[in-house]
């Protein structure tokens, strides 16, 4: 479990970094790099087994260019609680293993 722990630590590090990249991407319309940050967050959220969150980045990385912003903006705000609830669920996990 302590692999696993390593990783969801990592996960959640990271993942919040990628969403600000995604958020500022959008905002600045760089769809290649929004694109590109929500199939990072797509990637990483399949590794840890958040599937929840990776079908929400997934979702955003194939409307981005087709959705319009208002709708691609409120994927984008979905996937930031999901994510949320991710985290939680990975430190009841880890709380729960190391116990």
């Amino acid at each position: 479990m302590e692999l696993l722990g390593e990783l969801y630590a990592a996960f959640r590090l990271d993942a919040p970094l990628k969403l600000d990249k995604l958020a500022k991407a959008m905002a600045d319309g760089e769809l290649v790099e929004a694109r590109k940050q929500a199939h990072s967050i797509k990637g990483a959220a399949a590794t840890v087994g958040a599937l929840a969150s990776r079908q929400l980045a997934e979702r955003l990385e194939k409307g981005v260019n087709n959705l319009p912003a208002q709708e691609s903006e409120a994927l984008r705000a979905e996937l930031v609680i999901e994510l949320q609830v991710a985290f939680a669920a990975m430190d009841k996990a880890v709380e729960a293993a190391n116990k």
